[in-house]
C-alpha cells in the first residue's frame, strides 16, 4: 500500500510540475514615457537615462507619437532621465528608480527655448576652367 501511495503522490507532482507554465527569470525593468511641448508630441526627441550609482547609460529617442521606451534597463536607482531635443529647453527629473519586472513612466513637457545660430562660414578654392 506504501508503494501505491508513494506512487500516486509521484504522479500527482509529476502532473502538477508539467501543467504549470514555466517563466523565463526576470531580472530587469523598464522605463516609458510621453515628450511633449506646447504643440503637442516632440518627434526624435532625445531621452537619457543614467544609474546613478553605477553610471550606466540608456539612450533612445521619442517615437512620431512622442511616446519612448527604454528596455532591459537595471533595477534599482536613483537614475536622473533627461530629455531633449532642438529648440526646446533640456529638461531633467532625478531620484527616480525602476522596479523588477515592471515600466517606470515618466512624462516630459518641454518648453520651447529661443536657438541661436552662428554664422556658416563657407571656403571654396577655384580650379582652372
Amino acid at each position: 500500500m506504501t508503494k501505491l501511495l508513494q506512487g500516486v503522490a509521484c504522479a500527482t507532482m509529476m502532473a502538477a510540475m508539467l501543467a504549470s507554465p514555466l517563466d523565463a527569470q526576470v531580472t530587469t525593468g523598464s522605463m516609458t514615457g510621453s515628450v511633449r511641448g506646447p504643440n503637442g508630441p516632440i518627434v526624435a526627441a532625445r531621452v537619457v537615462a543614467v544609474h546613478q550609482p553605477s553610471g550606466t547609460t540608456y539612450q533612445v529617442l521619442s517615437r512620431s507619437d512622442g511616446r519612448f521606451l527604454i528596455p532591459a534597463m537595471r533595477v534599482g536607482g536613483p537614475y536622473t532621465v533627461t530629455a531633449v531635443a532642438l529648440g526646446f529647453e533640456r529638461t531633467s527629473q532625478a531620484g527616480l528608480d525602476v522596479t523588477l519586472g515592471s515600466s517606470t513612466d515618466v512624462p516630459f513637457d518641454l518648453k520651447a527655448a529661443v536657438v541661436t545660430l552662428t554664422g556658416v562660414q563657407v571656403t571654396a578654392t577655384g580650379g582652372a576652367l
